[in-house]
């Protein structure tokens, strides 16, 4: 139970391997998805096993939400503090935990239409898609165009200097990126890497430039 909040209220979800321990995922793959999802559904089928329905589990820590949970929602521990739904999600996890099934889904429909018609809801909703939206601007570049120069270089390779190191990447600029040693710099070159493995992989760049590497 306190896990399951803490994920809900934070937003922030465990990874794989905690995942699989706590039961919230059943197998971990690797390779050709649809083959070994075809794999696991027939090991499910030839065990034989009543297959668990989350009606028929069973929480007791619904004690907790009153003693822990609560508490720590409401001081912006596990959610963002000043925002109603962290509060809700935990009134949510305790009538789950406490009430028969069908009730426990009544309340967290109840507390769920409330929040939709907040204002932070509305507001946020509003963010989400404003900010999706700045990406399909028609009269946008989706690479701008700026002034040329010979070189640049990027004092520092962490978060904000392999960010910027990116940015004269994606333009079309060589450069250098500089750290005080040959450690810091292999790290930072490895983020940059990283993430730009990430952004083509989800389809956004075509491919990726790299900037030289100096200590």
């Amino acid at each position: 139970m306190t896990e399951a909040v803490k994920m809900m209220t934070t937003g922030n979800a465990d990874p794989r391997r905690e995942g699989e321990e706590l039961g919230v995922i059943d197998e971990i793959v690797q390779g050709d998805l649809l083959k070994a999802a075809v794999s696991f559904a027939k090991k499910v089928l030839e065990e034989k096993k009543p297959l668990p329905r989350i009606r028929d589990m069973k929480d007791e820590a619904g004690g907790r939400c009153e003693g822990v949970l609560r508490p720590r929602a409401r001081a912006g521990g596990e959610g963002v503090q000043g925002y109603p739904a962290p509060l809700e999600i935990v009134a949510c996890a305790e009538a789950a935990a406490t009430l028969p099934f069908d009730e426990g889904r009544k309340v967290e429909r109840e507390r769920f239409a409330r929040l939709v018609g907040t204002s932070e809801s509305k507001a946020l909703r509003h963010m989400f898609f404003a900010e999706r939206q700045t990406s399909k601007i028609p009269t946008c570049r989706r690479t701008p165009r700026f002034a040329r120069s010979a070189r640049a270089a990027v004092i520092g390779a962490g978060t904000m200097g392999g960010g910027i190191a990116m940015c004269f990447c994606q333009c079309g600029h060589s450069g250098d990126a500089r750290r005080t040693t040959q450690e810091a710099l292999d790290r930072g070159i490895q983020k940059i890497k990283g993430n730009y493995a990430a952004t083509v992989s989800k389809g956004r760049l075509p491919s990726t430039r790299w900037t030289s590497a100096r200590r």
